[in-house]
């Protein structure tokens, strides 16, 4: 004869067993947010979909919200330790670096030939210059490639690497110094071929963080205007851009 469970064992255990499935899904539901949320307080590196469908309200690096179709996150950064790095003026460069005013960008996609503008942005042309006569940018990857929004390439760490996957998670390498934003109220991001700066300026917090690092746009993002120095333009290759894609690389800037 088999005996009856008593209405008090029975209603215990439901109620043991309600309290194990919550906190399962509050571990999964944990889990899943700690995977959305991908930064950290030493900027790692932020490896979004490509293409994206959705990109007007993109930003660049690590400690901007960025947002798209499928997809909605931000990163941390409290104190970049960029913005320890040493401040450059336009006291620290050659004259004739922040007086170039083109030059010409051979990729593994094709060449570039843009104008540079010495009067509206003078230390980040003289910043641009002075690393490219030095060699910095030879054989740095294009480590970001938007399409239909911009392609990014200058982070040393880039130098050789192969690795597609390796290459999205980079975006944080600065030459050893920074310099201050100039941001021209009269110049746009307003069509494809403009050439900018990248920063890690997160909603004004963050101001005079650029460094090597640099942007093309592919089209207008004139949501960027303000935030980034525009220091000049492709006036031929807009063709060789749209071939571009992550991992080519720069085989040599020359100032024309």
């Amino acid at each position: 004869m088999k005996k009856s469970v008593s209405p008090l064992v029975y209603r215990l255990t439901l109620i043991i067993l309600a309290i194990l499935i919550l906190v399962f899904v509050s571990l999964l539901i944990a889990f899943g947010l700690n995977r959305f949320h991908l930064g950290t307080d030493k900027g790692d590196a932020l490896i979004l979909p490509s293409p994206v469908a959705d990109v007007s309200q993109l930003e660049f690096v690590e400690g901007q919200k960025m947002q798209g179709e499928n997809f909605a996150v931000s990163t941390d950064l409290q104190t970049p330790s960029q913005m320890l790095l040493p401040l450059k003026t336009l006291a620290d460069f050659n004259a004739s670096e922040s007086a170039a005013t083109s030059a010409t960008i051979t990729t593994s996609a094709g060449k570039l030939t843009v104008e540079l503008y010495p009067q509206q942005a003078p230390l980040t042309v003289a910043n641009f210059v002075s690393l490219a006569e030095s060699g910095f940018y030879d054989d740095l990857r294009f480590h970001r490639v938007e399409p239909g929004f911009v392609v990014q390439v200058g982070d040393p760490e880039s130098r050789g690497v192969d690795d597609e996957m390796q290459l999205l998670g980079l975006g944080t390498g600065y030459p050893g110094y920074r310099i201050a934003d100039e941001l021209d109220s009269q110049l746009s991001h307003d069509q494809a071929g403009i050439l900018s700066m990248a920063n890690i300026n997160v909603n004004g917090d963050y101001p005079n963080s650029g460094g090597s690092q640099f942007f093309i746009t592919l089209a207008p993002a004139t949501q960027l205007d303000g935030r980034h120095a525009i220091f000049g333009k492709v006036i031929d290759g807009l063709d060789v851009l749209d071939k571009i894609k992550v991992g080519d690389a720069i085989e040599k800037i020359q100032i024309i």
